[in-house]
Formats: C-alpha cells, structure tokens, sequence
C-alpha cells in the first residue's frame, strides 16, 4: 500500500525489509559501513559501501547468523559461522563497495543476513579496524 501526501511519500508492507545497525566497531576511528538502498526483493543492486581512506584494502563479510567472537585489540567479530568475504579496495573517493542482486523470490521475504567489514590498517593496534555489524532482513 503506498500513501502520497504532500510532499512525503509513505509505503506500508506486511514484509518490510530494514537494516540496523548492532554491535560496536573497533578501530580509531572506526570504519563506517552503510546498505546502498533497502533489501528488496528483486533488486537489481543492493550492496554495501564502506567509509574508509582512498586506496585502502577492505574486506566484506556476509553470514547467515550473527555472533560475538572477541578477536583482540578491542575488535570482535559480530559474524557466525560460515561466512563469506568478498575483498575489494577503496576507490580515490574513500568508498569500497560490493553489490549484489537480490532475486525476485517471495520466498526470501524475511530471510536475515548479516553483514560486518573490515580495513587493513598498520596504523591501528593490530593492523585492522572493524565496522558494526549490520542486520539486512529482505523484504518488500
């Protein structure tokens, strides 16, 4: 159902998708990790982007359940088991990106993946920094 009044749109769903942010990063200061657009079904580009210095070697993480595992330096890793990374560098602008279509399946609706990156840094205490985890629920 979606709602035009003025000049704000409104969209209601019984399946909102979201994501939210949980879990602290790590790091001085700790790198940002934010959704592109909502997690639809059948979106063409969903995907991350992460915050971090031009020309930085990143890693994203993405996992089916989420965890608190400490791995030292004040970092703790917010990813269960298994979980797949995707690595990629930073372009000139400070942006690392990875982008992936979400299929137009109604059986998704619902469906939890969470999400956590990482930069390479030899500056930082243990030569990295880790983002919050994010919480992506696939929805209309």
């Amino acid at each position: 159902l979606v709602n035009a009044g003025g000049n704000v749109l409104s969209e209601w769903s019984t399946a909102a998708s979201a994501v939210t942010e949980y879990g602290v990063g790590c790091g001085a200061p700790a790198p940002v990790l934010l959704a592109r657009e909502r997690p639809r079904i059948g979106a063409p580009a969903f995907g991350l982007d992460m915050l971090v210095a031009a020309g930085q070697l990143v890693v994203f993480a993405f996992a089916e359940t989420q965890a608190s595992v400490p791995v030292g330096n004040g970092c703790t890793l917010l990813l269960g088991q298994p979980a797949v990374t995707v690595f990629g560098l930073a372009g000139g602008n400070g942006i690392a990106s990875v982008t992936t279509a979400i299929p137009d399946l109604v059986s998704l609706r619902g469906y939890l993946l969470f999400a956590q990156a990482g930069v390479l840094d030899p500056a930082s205490p243990g030569g990295f920094r880790l983002t919050p985890g994010l919480r992506c629920t696939v929805g209309d």
